[in-house]
């Protein structure tokens, strides 16, 4: 008997959820356990539950649905790795370095894991820690752009700007609908003064990503280093375009200071400056 309602219960619960119904699918999901069946169902309705808190911004009972999982299954992967990735989405980096360490206990052979160790580490400026993750990583899948292009971020925290390069260019090669790759790359050339070679890789970030505000702010920024003001304002206005909250990082940002006595600068930033006044 007490099987049969829990399988009735899990139906209803699928069928409110269907319906689009989930705080109903959650009750029914809950009603389910609270009759007795085997450990690995009992598990699948927690994990039904748990997606479901995240699909409506639930985040903090999510986070209890996993924990009640793990208290089940303390080594279920799936569990650490989801609740790591909600404490990361929070903001909360320790306790997301805590569970996905978990999780890669695990499965250490789980790439993205290990490459999210490292991006962790690299956020708190243990770079050791994340060049240590984030090439064991590449060494299990040389062909995954975010732990390629996050050692690029490694090496350049690291003052390494050669090797920086080259693994942005690896991440390039596989993904080049990846806009942060060029402007990373771009910010490595600016900072070493070599402002054509920001304005050619941004050229091709364009092509490949035309609605990424960052790079015509940087080519907007290589321009007026080279004093090539009709091209710098040019881009001004296309980012500005693409993002009118980049307005205030145009008036205060120290590498446009050539232009800004420039009409036609003053006339853009108070054209959007009306725009966002507008909004």
């Amino acid at each position: 008997m007490a099987t049969y309602r829990r399988k009735n219960y899990i139906l209803l619960a699928e069928e409110f959820y269907m319906n689009n119904d989930e705080y109903k699918a959650v009750e029914m999901y809950e009603k389910a356990l609270s009759y007795n069946g085997d450990k690995e169902e009992t598990i699948i309705i927690m994990f039904n539950i748990a997606s479901i808190y995240e699909e409506i911004d639930e985040y903090q009972k999510a986070k209890m649905v996993y924990m009640r999982i793990l208290d089940i299954e303390p080594n279920s992967f799936d569990a650490l790795y989801n609740l790591a990735t909600l404490y990361d989405e929070g903001g909360l980096i320790e306790e997301a370095l805590k569970y996905f360490i978990m999780a890669s206990k695990v499965n250490p052979n789980d790439y993205i894991c290990l490459n999210n160790i490292g991006s962790l580490y690299e956020e708190l400026d243990k770079y050791e820690e994340a060049f240590y993750y984030i090439k064991w990583s590449i060494d299990l899948r040389n062909d995954f752009y975010k732990s390629l292009f996050n050692m690029g971020v490694v090496y350049k925290k690291m003052g390494n700007h050669k090797e920086s390069i080259e693994y942005y260019n690896k991440a390039k090669e596989i993904n080049p609908h990846y806009p942060n790759i060029y402007l990373n790359l771009s910010a490595i050339y600016i900072e070493d003064q070599d402002f054509h070679s920001s304005i050619e890789i941004l050229n091709e970030g364009i092509e490949n990503n035309p609605d990424a505000h960052n790079l015509y702010y940087n080519r907007a920024c290589s321009y007026t280093k080279l004093n090539n003001k009709e091209m710098a304002l040019k881009d001004m206005r296309a980012s500005l375009k693409l993002s009118p909250g980049l307005l205030a990082w145009f008036k205060m940002d120290k590498d446009f200071d050539d232009l800004r006595y420039d009409e036609e600068f003053i006339k853009i930033i108070k054209e959007f400056s009306n725009i966002e006044l507008a909004t």
